[in-house]
């Protein structure tokens, strides 16, 4: 009931053209008709039927279509008729007709309908004006018909540009993200007993490339790429010949092969076979010869009914799981896979629930230091006692929430979790030695946003910036850009302190420390735990960090000290700084304000 009443209230603008057009050429019927001139009103009379009934299935079953064929062929009969009756001035309402022709019909219709159309016109007028006049008109008419063809057929081709431009990828030529997944939702809707594969490509150590090389080296790469593989699967690669299949960019360093109407499904693993080998050959580029080395991931729609997205999904996951065993070899997805996709489905809905129901508390792990003997800040920690969190451990839903987006959410609760805290005691906390530690993903290097959001809730909650310390982790830098770069200079700009978290795990050259606007480096755990009671070399890696935390003027606090000898050895090298369970454990937000006496 309510969507009829929606109908009725709220017609297409079709119907006050339809009423604009059917109330004068009813008046003018039944004026002709009463005023005795019978052939005039007949027809104008029967334009006012047609244009009612075009007003009628308007209102029950719209169809433009169906509207521009009765009201063009209304149109043309009224002007020829007009032509035979009011001579000149019914050849003046020719040209819009020809025009509206043009628009509502294909080229080769248009023009032949305007011909046989100009042609009866001026036939008739002949009844009523000077042929020679006529003869005069059918030039303007002529041009009229020429103009509007040209430029109907130059629209025609701007709009095959654009929707070409809209298909393919600007760089490669072949189809985009867009293009291919409605390929790929044409094809699954109407498989049947034949396998449709997807066969998720990524370049391996693409940034690599660029960064040593350039950009343009790295496009000139993707282009190579995109060639061999349409090679492969249209014609030079055997096995590959007369099957249905399309080759797409989605993004960046990505491609995608769709192969439908697989007829044997141990041929999915085939033409993967086929992929691999055809892409990972040397590339020569400006006289450069670049090794090519690609990942694949393949998912395919066998028995099971599945949407486009999710088989998308499937295969970008296959993908990774490929690079995770060591790159340069193709993952298929499995059972094993779609159990891990599941289980990471459930845990990233469980991370929705608690944010919304507020499920998430904060703990506070203290950081000591040895000329004080006292606390001198903590490191906040992220907690969840859900009963829906049974057995799953902060490591594990962290790493899903980078992976679904949703660790964006999670590092602004934090921050203003612990923001709400500071707000009553940070007047004392500015007089002593103190600074919250508070961890973001590699995933705000990449958010423009970011600074802008943190320093809104300083302003919100008066929060001194010298009291907080952001945390990234090493390996948030292995792609580190020079936006990275720019973004943490913001943060540093508003006066926060930056930490560099789990030193020693990652990728980064030692060297490039000084590009990181750093203050303080923090060992990983687990060069502590490798410290032996004899104190022998297995510490040599803390050596190393605290000579160029010494170089590079930047604190060191050791995470994870849990053995006395392990403390005791920090000491003997330097480390003043210091965070674990021999010294504390973590502490609610009440426990550690009772430990820094505010």
């Amino acid at each position: 009931m309510h969507s009829i009443q929606n109908n009725k209230t709220k017609q297409p603008p079709i119907t006050l053209y339809l009423l604009a057009g059917l109330i004068p050429f009813s008046a003018y019927a039944f004026y002709h008709l009463t005023a005795g001139i019978f052939q005039l009103g007949i027809a104008t009379l029967i334009n006012a039927l047609l244009f009612g009934l075009v007003l009628l299935h308007n209102c029950f079953k719209p169809s433009k279509r169906w509207h521009n064929h009765v009201l063009v062929f209304s149109m043309s009969m009224m002007v020829i008729i007009g032509c035979n009756y009011v001579g000149i001035r019914g050849l003046a309402f020719m040209f819009p007709v020809i025009v509206a022709l043009f628009f509502n019909y294909s080229l080769r219709r248009a023009m032949v309908s305007s011909v046989v159309f100009s042609v009866i016109g001026l036939i008739v007028a002949t009844n009523s004006i000077d042929p020679l006049i006529v003869a005069r008109i059918s030039i303007p008419v002529a041009l009229t018909i020429a103009f509007s063809f040209l430029y109907a057929k130059t629209i025609k081709q701007h709009k095959y540009a654009l929707k070409q431009e809209a298909a393919l990828d600007y760089l490669t030529g072949i189809f985009n993200r867009r293009s291919i997944s409605k390929w790929v939702e044409t094809k699954v809707s109407h498989i049947q007993n034949n396998t449709l594969a997807l066969y998720f490509i990524d370049v391996d150590d693409f940034k690599r490339i660029n960064d040593s090389y350039g950009h343009a080296v790295g496009d000139q790469l993707l282009t190579t790429i995109s060639q061999r593989l349409q090679n492969a699967v249209h014609h030079s690669v055997p096995g590959f010949l007369n099957i249905d299949c399309k080759v797409a960019r989605l993004a960046g360093d990505e491609f995608l092969v769709a192969i439908a109407d697989i007829k044997r499904k141990n041929d999915v693993e085939i033409y993967g076979d086929k992929l691999l080998k055809s892409i990972n050959k040397p590339v020569v580029i400006d006289g450069i010869s670049i090794d090519v080395h690609t990942s694949i991931g393949v998912a395919a729609t066998q028995d099971s009914d599945i949407e486009p997205a999710a088989l998308l999904n499937h295969a970008d996951v296959a993908m990774f799981e490929a690079k995770k065993k060591g790159k340069n070899r193709i993952g298929y997805f499995n059972k094993d896979l779609a159990d891990k996709l599941q289980e990471k489905n459930a845990i990233a809905q469980r991370v929705k629930n608690s944010l919304e129901q507020k499920h998430f508390y904060l703990t506070f792990m203290p950081i000591f230091e040895e000329a004080t003997s006292g606390i001198i800040g903590a490191e906040a920690l992220i907690r969840n006692d859900h009963e829906s969190f049974n057995g799953i451990t902060p490591d594990k839903y962290i790493q899903v929430a980078e992976e679904y987006g949703l660790i964006i959410d999670i590092d602004l609760y934090v921050i203003e979790a612990c923001f709400s805290h500071l707000q009553d005691i940070q007047p004392a906390l500015l007089k002593q030695k103190f600074t919250l530690a508070i961890n973001i993903s590699s995933l705000e290097l990449k958010n423009k946003q970011f600074p802008a959001q943190v320093e809104k809730l300083v302003k919100q909650y008066n929060i001194p910036t010298s009291l907080i310390e952001l945390e990234i982790t090493e390996t948030s830098l292995v792609d580190y850009n020079e936006d990275s770069i720019a973004l943490l200079n913001q943060l540093k700009s508003l006066g926060f302190s930056l930490s560099l978290d789990d030193f020693g795990t990652g990728y980064t050259a030692f060297n490039q420390l000084q590009h990181y606007p750093v203050d303080t480096l923090k060992i990983d755990r687990s060069f502590v735990w490798a410290i032996g009671e004899s104190n022998n070399n297995k510490g040599f890696m803390i050596d190393v960090i605290l000579s160029l935390a010494k170089l590079y003027k930047l604190s060191v606090v050791a995470e994870g000290v849990e053995e006395q000898h392990q403390l005791e050895y920090l000491q003997a090298l330097g480390c003043s700084h210091y965070q674990g369970y021999l010294l504390s454990k973590p502490l609610s937000w009440q426990e550690l304000k009772a430990l820094i006496n505010t």
